[in-house]
């Protein structure tokens, strides 16, 4: 595998999710060096291509168009997207940053805020750079939650939060197989 490697949406000849053609392509991230690198692995040869500039990164996130991959620092302080077509890694967002998530147009990503007081989700715009608070976790009244987490965006933009709660039902279930 030589070249710098698309993301399966972008090219037409698609197969399923993640094939291109005879290729099937993923990200990875490499959990073995204390480099932490990412890298794109070919998932029918095995063939692994490290992304040039990722050491430092974790938390890829490609794109739905595949143009970019959005990561962030080890330390959750700053947001870098890799443009694929020239491989060049540019550095969005300084902020506390958890769950990078991308709107189904490729133009925003949305991320928690973690360390600020209201535990807010922004909306940024990846060409302008232009964020907007969408959403405060702390607003949430749940009553016997205990954490929440935000875990992405539908398509037409809202959050979707989980809340993990203190107290729980349990069920048991008594099957009996004819």
């Amino acid at each position: 595998m030589t070249g710098f490697i698309q993301h399966p949406s972008a090219l037409a000849d698609r197969q399923g999710p993640d094939a291109v053609g005879d290729k099937a392509l993923t990200v990875v991230q490499s959990v073995v060096t204390a480099d932490k690198t990412i890298s794109v692995v070919d998932t029918k040869s095995g063939a692994v291509m490290e992304l040039p500039g990722s050491k430092g990164l974790f938390s890829p996130r490609w794109s739905p168009n595949g143009q970019y991959l959005a990561a962030i620092t080890l330390d959750q302080r700053k947001l870098r997207i890799c443009n694929l077509s020239n491989k060049q890694w540019t550095e969005v967002l300084t902020a506390s940053i958890d769950n990078p998530v991308w709107s189904s147009d490729s133009r925003s990503i949305y991320y928690h805020s973690f360390m600020e007081p209201d535990l807010p989700i922004y909306k940024l715009d990846v060409q302008t750079h232009k964020q907007e608070k969408i959403f405060q976790l702390k607003d949430l009244q749940i009553p016997d939650a205990a954490d929440y987490s935000f875990k992405g965006v539908s398509p037409e933009g809202s959050p979707i939060v989980a809340v993990h709660l203190w107290s729980a039902d349990v069920y048991q279930i008594v099957w009996k197989h004819p």
